[in-house]
């Protein structure tokens, strides 16, 4: 009997880390589309009319290849608590090199969800 209490106790413990994690960086952005050259990356996300670039954080991995790449995830860090409602989102511009730390040679993918239009 204290087996499978001790399994769901560890159980808990894991999933409370990984939520803390979660909530460190905020949550996952799914895009409503993007745009990306070697200088700049736009994206386009819901908004109630008080979305900022500064509600957001970029989280860039390098990844081991011949070339240097980066793995980009976009995470929301603070809620647009606004009620209006933008049918088409907004945008928002990054340049790679003044607000990720991007420059040089290098290639970058996007890791996060982009959701289609019905």
């Amino acid at each position: 009997m204290k087996k499978p209490v001790i399994i769901g106790l560890l159980y808990l413990l894991a999933a409370s880390a990984v939520g803390f994690a979660e909530t460190q960086q905020g949550t996952e952005e799914v895009l409503m589309g993007l745009a990306a050259d070697a200088k700049t990356l736009t994206i386009r996300v819901e908004s109630g009319g008080c979305t900022e670039k500064k509600g957001f954080h970029i989280a860039v991995q390098k990844t081991e290849r011949r070339a240097p790449h980066h793995v980009l995830t976009i995470y929301r860090i603070g809620r647009d608590e606004c009620k209006a409602f933008l049918m088409d989102g907004v945008e928002l511009k990054f340049d790679l090199n003044k607000d990720l730390g991007l420059s040089g040679s290098t290639t970058y993918s996007i890791a996060n969800k982009i959701r289609g239009r019905p």
